[in-house]
């Protein structure tokens, strides 16, 4: 028999994810799978991540796999700066990649190295679950800060931004309503930043399949205030788990302190990053992934206008995964299991919102399902609205 032992506070701050309840849904159940944050299957680079698989282990032997250095390959750090130079974002000798196992990890080890009990952090509200999680696993004060079609409420974060806070921001096809902020706003926030000495923490996971957007915050940072999350989930595939952050070498140093704590990243997952970036796949890959989600998401707006009733709101993003939408008078976690029954799924937003009800929201994803598939499925959840 087990002894009592007393718990930390801290072990009870952490709910299940709402999108794990989905995920587990999606796994037990035969549905339409408007849930997931996955790439679609259908697209994953299958035989060339295989083949390059074979190739590393056939050049580099035990190297492959071996314990992972402290902070990451540099092979693969040198080839993600390139990779960012893409995007606009400037190299600076004073500045460093570390590289994590996946974005998640990433904004975990931030939350570890910044956050103290009652340290005031910013974010969109709605945001990204999975960073709350940890935000409130450290006792944040955790303020939201509403959004525009156009991203973050700049002016409004203006008047009750706190000195030495931190701001976290996913400016580039959100989660979850898929809003982009504009090129103004962008610059907009790098000035309040500055004024107020924010540190930000820029999550931008989707920018590769998403043409066209502006350049990310890190690229106006000329103070090395913000730290860069990427990730290659949405690129090549969610398993291989390899994400990094970029930012000044002195965080960037301690980060790599803090990551020798779980080991979490793999030598052989690091090994098939780079081959898959220095062998052009990367970049073959991107247009495709690009046009391919955007249809997609034209799939469900295109639905959505057709079958909706007249209660239902919803945002309008051109790429990305997700969407958010809003039912009137209707409470959509209360909504989700009729919807199972009918052979779809999605994900109640409440728990992305700071606080507030909410319980009228839920976030829809174009990622893993077949056009027709997502067609039926907006199909079915307007039938039980109108019901």
């Amino acid at each position: 028999m087990f002894m009592n032992f007393q718990m930390s506070d801290r072990a009870f701050r952490v709910e299940l994810s709402p999108v794990e309840e989905a995920t587990k849904i999606v796994i037990k159940n035969n549905v339409i799978n408007l849930a997931s944050g996955s790439p679609d299957p259908r697209i994953v680079p299958i035989v060339e991540l295989r083949d390059i698989a074979a190739r590393v282990l056939e050049e580099r032997g035990f190297s492959a796999l071996s314990y992972p250095n402290a902070g990451g390959q540099d092979e693969l750090k040198s080839e993600i700066k390139k990779y960012m130079h893409n995007f606009g974002i400037k190299i600076r000798d004073d500045e460093d990649v570390i590289i994590t196992s996946g974005a998640q990890h990433a904004l975990k080890m931030i939350a570890d190295a910044f956050i103290d009990s009652n340290k005031y952090v910013f974010v969109e509200n709605p945001t990204f679950y999975e960073t709350l999680a940890p935000f409130k696993f450290h006792n944040a004060s955790i303020v939201g800060v509403s959004l525009d079609t156009d991203g973050l409420n700049v002016s409004e974060l203006e008047k009750i931004v706190m000195h030495n806070a931190i701001l976290y921001v996913i400016p580039t096809c959100h989660n979850p309503t898929g809003f982009t902020m504009d090129l103004e706003k962008r610059k907009q926030l790098m000035d309040i930043a500055s004024d107020n000495d924010l540190l930000i923490i820029e999550d931008d996971p989707y920018r590769p399949i998403a043409d066209g957007t502006p350049p990310p915050l890190k690229s106006f940072d000329d103070d090395g205030r913000v730290l860069y999350v990427g990730s290659f989930s949405k690129v090549l595939a969610p398993g291989l788990r390899v994400g990094w952050v970029y930012g000044p070498k002195s965080i960037i140093n301690r980060l790599a302190l803090i990551e020798q704590l779980d080991f979490a990243i793999s030598t052989f997952t690091q090994y098939i990053v780079l081959e898959a970036l220095r062998s052009g796949l990367v970049s073959r890959l991107v247009p495709k992934l690009t046009n391919y989600y955007k249809f997609k998401m034209s799939v469900i707006q295109d639905a959505l206008s057709s079958y909706m009733p007249s209660n239902v709101e919803w945002t309008k993003p051109k790429y990305g995964f997700f969407l958010l939408i809003r039912v009137k008078g209707m409470n959509m976690e209360s909504l989700l299991l009729k919807a199972v029954e009918r052979g779809v799924v999605y994900v109640p937003a409440r728990k992305f919102y700071v606080s507030g009800d909410h319980f009228d929201t839920a976030r829809l994803s174009i990622s893993v399902s077949k056009e027709e598939d997502i067609r039926t499925g907006v199909r079915i959840l307007a039938s039980l609205i109108s019901s």
